[in-house]
């Protein structure tokens, strides 16, 4: 293989590297819609919980459940795959965690803060 070959194959692979890189953070932010998912299950208004890579592959479908099943708890969601949700009470918007606060108190459960917001202090934790 002769240089310009060499260098256009590493430039390649670097490439590719950066390209699979990108994309796994950007599709990182799908872990939100599943972590939804999954507290949405745990507060009864959701059918089932999805994984982050389930989400990935099936982004359509997951979003839509997460988005009804937020709306079912009175609030409304919308889903970004490349970005961070967007959540509403009342027309105004919230925070992910305020969304969380909210429905648990709506519902009277409670959900383990811990699980999903590791960094936050609360009581509103399983018991």
């Amino acid at each position: 293989m002769n240089k310009i070959a060499k260098v256009m194959t590493t430039a390649l692979a670097a490439a590719t590297i950066a390209v699979s890189a990108g994309a796994m953070s950007a599709s990182a932010d799908s872990k939100e819609t599943a972590s939804d998912t999954q507290f949405l299950n745990e507060m009864g208004v959701c059918p089932d919980r999805w994984g982050a890579w389930y989400t990935d592959f099936n982004w359509e479908e997951v979003s839509n459940w997460a988005d009804g099943s937020w709306a079912k708890a009175g609030v409304c969601c919308v889903s970004h795959w490349w970005d961070i949700n967007d959540y509403y009470i009342d027309g105004k918007k919230v925070s992910q965690k305020q969304a969380y606060d909210y429905v648990s108190e709506k519902l009277g459960k409670t959900y383990d803060v811990n699980k999903y917001f590791p960094k936050e202090k609360s009581t509103r934790q399983k018991g």
